[in-house]
């Protein structure tokens, strides 16, 4: 199928001023029904910071061939992989602070996928909870869209506040509920996981 030059939306972010590889992230996104487009971002990065944070990268480039300067990863969103990038090459985060509770979960999907340490992300979700949930009103959606993040981010008082809300004000068991759709069913909370067992 010949793709139309107005389905594609190109993008260059440099992450490192050093950079020798490049991270070509391919979005699918429907800005309206019936419509497609693709936005491809090649983030300029070290190969170096890739490899020694990255299990999935390690493996996919100590044994490519030795001329290779770029990976195209599909699925994935562009802030998510934006944020990784710039937590593992420690440069500024301050717009990343505001995005959506779904973004969050492509976050948590694309540290999953490619192995990051979450440890490193700790810090972002505390300014990301600050500014974004903790003068916000709760409600069932919010509360069950928060209690994975907060648990995967080890943030207490987050976890503390939406469990407790959802005991209180949610009907049946209290489950979390996963905004980026049925295809991630590993990323949840199991009932243990709610009561600290």
């Amino acid at each position: 199928m010949p793709v139309n030059a107005t389905d594609i939306r190109h993008a260059n972010i440099v992450i490192a001023s050093n950079s020798d590889f490049t991270v070509r992230v391919v979005e699918q996104v429907q800005p309206r029904v019936g419509a497609k487009q693709r936005h491809i971002t090649d983030f300029k990065v070290s190969k170096d910071k890739l490899i020694t944070n990255s299990e999935y990268f390690r493996g996919m480039l100590r044994y490519s061939k030795s001329g290779k300067t770029t990976a195209e990863l599909e699925g994935d969103t562009r802030v998510s992989m934006e944020l990784w990038l710039r937590v593992l090459h420690e440069d500024a985060l301050g717009h990343l602070h505001e995005m959506p509770r779904m973004e969050v979960w492509h976050v948590i999907r694309a540290g999953d996928k490619y192995i990051f340490n979450f440890e490193d992300l700790r810090p972002w979700f505390n300014k990301w909870y600050d500014r974004n949930v903790e003068e916000q009103e709760l409600d069932s959606e919010i509360a069950r869209e928060l209690a994975f993040p907060c648990w995967v981010f080890d943030h207490a008082v987050g976890f503390a506040h939406v469990t407790k809300w959802l005991v209180y004000n949610f009907p049946g068991h209290i489950t979390e509920q996963n905004p980026i759709g049925p295809k991630y069913r590993h990323i949840h909370l199991a009932p243990p996981d709610f009561v600290g067992e």
